[in-house]
C-alpha cells in the first residue's frame, strides 16, 4: 500500500542521517527488541547475508495468545514481495520459449481480445506501467474466496475495468498487473498458480518452510496482529483469497527468504539464468526508472528492495547486489497509523545491516494526525450537546435563515462525511472496506467521526427549527 516514492523517501533518510559505525549481529538484534517492543509487534524474524555467509535472528512470538518463540523457521505471509516469485514465474516461461515480455495480454487471455487492456504488454504488467491504478488495485482485497476459479473469475471480471491512464506512459502501482500475470502462468503451464510456483520456485530452492498461503495455520506460523488503538489485536484470517495469491500469497521464513535472496543474487544459472535476474533488478523502462521487473530499484544506494503488507503482517526484503549482501525482515505486526508503525523497525534493522548504520528518531506527523481522528468525534458530540443545551430563539427569518442554520450544518457534514468515508482512504490508494481490513482502528475512526458529525448537522438543524422566530 506504500508508494515507490515513500519507500525511497525512508530509505534516503535512513542512509543520510545514519552515522557510520561496523555493525554487528547484536547491534541489530538490539535494534530489533527495542523497536519491536515500542511497536507493539509480537514476532520478528530476520536474515543478514553477506557473502556465502547467513546470519539470522529472531525476537519475541508466534501469537499473543499461546503463541511459541520466533525461529529462523517460523513461517510469515511476506505480502507483496510475492510479486517477485511471480516475475519469477514469467521469467522461467519466457525462458522456456512460451512467451516474450512484449507479447499482449490478449495473446494469452484471448477474453481480452477487443478490451482496452487487451493490448497491455507483460513486460508493462511486471513493472507497473500497464495503466492500471493503485486504488484499482486494491479494489479486491477483501475477497477472501479460495475455490479454484477464484483467479479465473477475478480475471475475467477485469475486462470490463480498463487501465485509468494508457498503457507504457506513466508507472502506478497496481495488485491488477499481478492478477493477470499470475492467470497468464496458468493459463500457459495448465496449471493452478499457487502448485507453480511451489513447484517449480520454492521446491528446486529447498525453501521447506514455504508455501502459497494455504488458509489453515501450521505449527510453526506466525499469527498476524492489526493494529488496535496503542497496541496490536491478533487476527486469525490471513488477508487474501486464491485470486490475490500473485500479488501477495506467499508465506516464508526468514531461513528460506535468505536461500531466495541469495539465488537473485548469486550470478548462476539456476531456477533461472543470470541474465535473467539480472534483467529482473534493471529498470524496466524509461517510465519505470525506479522498478524493474517484480522489483523496487534504488540505483543511486545500488539497492534492489521489495516491502510487502498483509492484514497483521508486514516484511521487507533488500539486496545489494553487487555487494552480495541482503537483508529479509518479516514481522508479524502491522503498522498503526503513528502509533505501532512497523517502518522504523524494517527499515531501520535494514539500513544497519546494509550501511553500517546507527539510530534516527521516527516521524512525529501521524501520531498527531491520528491523535486528531481520536478526538473528532467528541468535539462534534460535544458542540451538538452545547449547542441543544444553549440554544435560544433565532431572529433570523424565511429561506435565508432555514437554509444557513438547518441546511448548511447538514451540507457541510455532509461533504465532512464524503471526506472521511472516501477522499482520505483513497489518497491511499484503498476504500473505506480495504483501509480497515488493514487498520481497523482508524476505519472505525473514519465511521465514528462521520456519525458524529451528521448527528451534529441533525442536532443543529432540530434546535434551529424550533428556536427560529
Amino acid at each position: 500500500m506504500r508508494s515507490i516514492s515513500y519507500l525511497l523517501m525512508l530509505f534516503s533518510l535512513c542512509l543520510t542521517a545514519f552515522g557510520a559505525a561496523q555493525a554487528s549481529q547484536a547491534d541489530i538484534q538490539k535494534f530489533v527488541a527495542a523497536e519491536a517492543a515500542a511497536a507493539g509487534v509480537p514476532g520478528v524474524s530476520y536474515a543478514w547475508i553477506e557473502g556465502d555467509k547467513t546470519t539470522f535472528g529472531h525476537y519475541g512470538v508466534t501469537a499473543k495468545t499461546d503463541g511459541k518463540p520466533v525461529s529462523e523457521s517460523t513461517a510469515f505471509v511476506v505480502g507483496s514481495i510475492s510479486k517477485s516469485f511471480t516475475a519469477v514465474a514469467i521469467m522461467q516461461l519466457k525462458e522456456r520459449g512460451l512467451l516474450n515480455l512484449d507479447d499482449a495480454v490478449s495473446l494469452h487471455l484471448p477474453e481480452f481480445d477487443d478490451t482496452s487492456a487487451g493490448a497491455i504488454t507483460i513486460r508493462q504488467l511486471l513493472s507497473h506501467t500497464s495503466g492500471y491504478s493503485t486504488l484499482q488495485g486494491n479494489g479486491n482485497q477483501t475477497d477472501f474466496t479460495i475455490d479454484i476459479n477464484a483467479l479465473e473469475r477475478r480475471v475475467a471480471a477485469l475486462r470490463y475495468v480498463g487501465p485509468i491512464d494508457a498503457p507504457g506512459e506513466g508507472w502506478s502501482y497496481s495488485n491488477v498487473n499481478y492478477q493477470l500475470l499470475s492467470r497468464i502462468v496458468e493459463v500457459i503451464v495448465d496449471q493452478e498458480f499457487g502448485e507453480y510456483v511451489e513447484s517449480a520456485i520454492m521446491k528446486p530452492l529447498g525453501m521447506r518452510d514455504s508455501r502459497m498461503i494455504d488458509w489453515e495455520t501450521g505449527n510453526d506460523d506466525a499469527a498476524g496482529h492489526r493494529p488496535w488503538f496503542w497496541t496490536k489485536m491478533q487476527y486469525d484470517g490471513r488477508g487474501a483469497g486464491r485470486g490475490s495469491l500473485g500479488q501477495g500469497g506467499v508465506m516464508s521464513s526468514a531461513r528460506d527468504m535468505a536461500k531466495y535472496l541469495t539465488m537473485m543474487m548469486n550470478g548462476q544459472d539456476d531456477i533461472l539464468t543470470a541474465i535473467s535476474k539480472k534483467e529482473m533488478m534493471q529498470a524496466a523502462s524509461a517510465v519505470s526508472p525506479d522498478y524493474g521487473l517484480g522489483w523496487f530499484l534504488a540505483p543511486d544506494q545500488g539497492l534492489v528492495f521489495h516491502s510487502g503488507a498483509n492484514p497483521g503482517f508486514e516484511a521487507l526484503a533488500t539486496m545489494r547486489p553487487n555487494a552480495k549482501k541482503a537483508f529479509v525482515i518479516l514481522t508479524n505486526g502491522g503498522s498503526g497509523f503513528g502509533f505501532g508503525a512497523t517502518e522504523y523497525l524494517r527499515f531501520g534493522a535494514t539500513t544497519i545491516a546494509l550501511d553500517e548504520a546507527e539510530e534516527t528518531p521516527p516521524d512525529f506527523t501521524l501520531k498527531g494526525v491520528f491523535l486528531f481522528l481520536c478526538a473528532l468525534p467528541l468535539l462534534f458530540l460535544f458542540s451538538a450537546l452545547r449547542f441543544w443545551k444553549k440554544r435560544k430563539p433565532i431572529s433570523m427569518k424565511g429561506r435565508l435563515g432555514r437554509f444557513f442554520y438547518i441546511w448548511a450544518p447538514l451540507i457541510l457534514a455532509t461533504i465532512l462525511s464524503y471526506v472521511l468515508l472516501i477522499l482520505i482512504p483513497s489518497s491511499f490508494g484503498v476504500d473505506l472496506k480495504t483501509a480497515t481490513l488493514f487498520q481497523p482502528d482508524t476505519g472505525l475512526l473514519l465511521v465514528i467521526s462521520s456519525i458524529a458529525v451528521l448527528i451534529w448537522a441533525i442536532v443543529r438543524g432540530v434546535a434551529a427549527r424550533k428556536s427560529l422566530v
